[in-house]
């Protein structure tokens, strides 16, 4: 359930990061975009 949430973020930040970030993410979610971001990185990879 957890996994499913954050994988959807980046994925969908790195397509627009400015719009994603100012429209959706707001103060609060746009510290974790980041912080979900460097992990859900190292994740593609392994799988």
């Amino acid at each position: 359930m957890i996994h499913d949430e954050p994988v959807s973020y980046p994925i969908i930040k790195t397509k627009q990061e400015p719009l994603l970030k100012e429209r959706t993410y707001p103060k609060s979610e746009a510290l974790v975009v980041p912080v979900i971001d460097e992990p859900i990185r190292a994740r593609p990879p392994m799988s």
